[in-house]
């Protein structure tokens, strides 16, 4: 559905830079580390996906004015552009699955979805404990 959406709009980026670019909306302009963590996705993948929204000048690279060495990532205005394009369709198509499952089934699938997410939070946590013990 997501991915429809935006190629309508002439885009052809995937679920992924999706959210990358919903991060940085909500983020503003953040490190790679911090998106990374933000998205719970490695720096590698993060590194791939921006090098995509950067040719598509969705998102840039902008020198850390604190720290000349590294990079913040932000927005472009057409990366706004097609957020503010695509978001509306989501919220409607979200809204017509939501009515189709019902409040009682999306609300108990929010709590699992969310206890998962928990849980993979505590296992991403013991993975780091581990690592840094080693």
């Amino acid at each position: 559905m997501l991915t429809r959406v935006i190629r309508q709009g002439g885009y052809e980026i995937t679920p992924e830079h999706w959210i990358i670019l919903a991060s940085l909306r909500s983020k503003g302009s953040v490190s790679q580390i911090e998106l990374a963590k933000a998205t719970y996705k490695d720096k590698a993948n993060v590194t791939r996906l921006l090098k995509k929204l950067l040719e598509m000048n969705l998102a840039k690279r902008v020198r850390n004015s604190d720290d000349r060495r590294h990079f913040k990532v932000s927005l472009t205005p057409d990366g706004r552009a097609l957020l503010k394009l695509v978001t509306p369709k989501l919220k409607v198509a979200t809204e017509a699955i939501d009515k189709h499952l019902g409040e009682e089934t999306v609300a108990y699938l929010k709590q699992e979805l969310g206890a998962l997410s928990d849980h993979l939070d505590v296992v991403i946590q013991e993975w780091e404990l581990e690592s840094v013990s080693v």
